[in-house]
C-alpha cells in the first residue's frame, strides 16, 4: 500500500563526511517508480530503512460481463537475515456509491450526499456492498436504488477464503477528514479494526482489505 512520509528539512548546509544532511536524510526515505502498460499500470516503492519492496499493479478485468477494476498488491522482504513481520490495510480510501447521476453532486453537495450513502451487507465483512438508499434527484417519485459497488480481496495462496474489509474510514483516518494521514492506527491494530464494530451509514466509505500477522520471509 502506498505511504505518505511528513517531514522537516532545515536549511542548514553543514555537511557530513562530503554528503549534505538534507541529502543523506532524503536517502533514507522510500524510492517510487511508476510503469505503464497497454492495460495496466504499476507503482513500485522500495523501503530502503524497513527493508519492504511494494508493488502495486492496476488493470482491468478481461472477459466479464460486468466493468471492474483490480488492484493487485505484492510485498516483498528484501532484509536477507530477519523475517518481516506485519499487518495490513490496503485498498481505497474513498469508495463512492451507485446511485444515479453523481458525478456533478458529489462536486457541489458532497458533504450532504452522504446522507443517501450506506453499506450494505456488512455484516459478511468480506463482502461489502456500497449503494444509495435512493437516487438523490430533485423529482416527485422516489426511485429505489438497488445497483452498488462491491470488492474483495484475498491473498493469493488461499483464493478460497476472503480477507475482511473494513470500510468505516473513521477507523483507519481518525479526525483526519482529508483521509491522507492514519490516524486511527496511531493508537490501535489492524486486528482491534477488523474485531471491532464499524459503522457505514450516511458517510462516505473506505474499502481497505485487511491481512494481519503475515510473516515474510527473507
Amino acid at each position: 500500500p502506498a505511504r505518505t512520509r511528513f517531514a522537516q528539512f532545515s536549511q542548514s548546509k553543514s555537511k557530513k563526511d562530503g554528503i549534505s544532511v538534507a541529502a543523506e536524510e532524503a536517502s533514507n526515505y522510500p524510492t517510487r517508480s511508476m510503469f505503464i502498460g497497454s492495460n495496466e499500470m504499476q507503482i513500485q516503492e522500495v523501503d530502503p530503512v524497513h527493508k519492504i519492496e511494494t508493488n502495486v499493479t492496476y488493470f482491468t478485468l478481461p472477459e466479464e460481463d460486468f466493468g471492474a477494476f483490480v488492484r493487485r498488491t505484492t510485498i516483498a522482504n528484501i532484509d536477507k537475515d530477519r523475517l518481516l513481520h506485519l499487518s495490513v490495510l490496503d485498498g481505497l480510501a474513498r469508495i463512492q456509491p451507485v446511485g444515479g447521476k453523481l458525478n456533478l453532486l458529489l462536486k457541489t453537495i458532497g458533504r450532504t450526499l452522504e446522507g443517501w450513502m450506506g453499506v450494505y451487507d456488512a455484516d459478511r465483512d468480506t463482502m461489502p456492498f456500497f449503494r444509495m438508499s435512493t437516487e438523490p434527484a430533485d423529482t416527485a417519485a422516489v426511485v429505489i436504488e438497488e445497483a452498488g459497488h462491491f470488492c474483495l480481496s484475498y491473498i493469493d495462496s488461499d483464493e478460497t477464503d476472503f480477507l475482511p474489509i473494513v470500510y468505516d474510514t473513521s477507523k483507519v483516518f481518525g479526525r483526519d477528514s482529508s483521509l491522507m494521514r492514519p490516524l486511527g492506527l496511531y493508537t490501535t491494530t489492524v486486528k482491534s479494526i477488523i474485531e471491532g464494530e464499524q459503522y457505514g451509514s450516511a458517510k462516505t466509505s473506505s474499502a481497505f482489505a485487511a491481512a494481519k500477522d503475515v510473516v515474510l520471509h527473507p
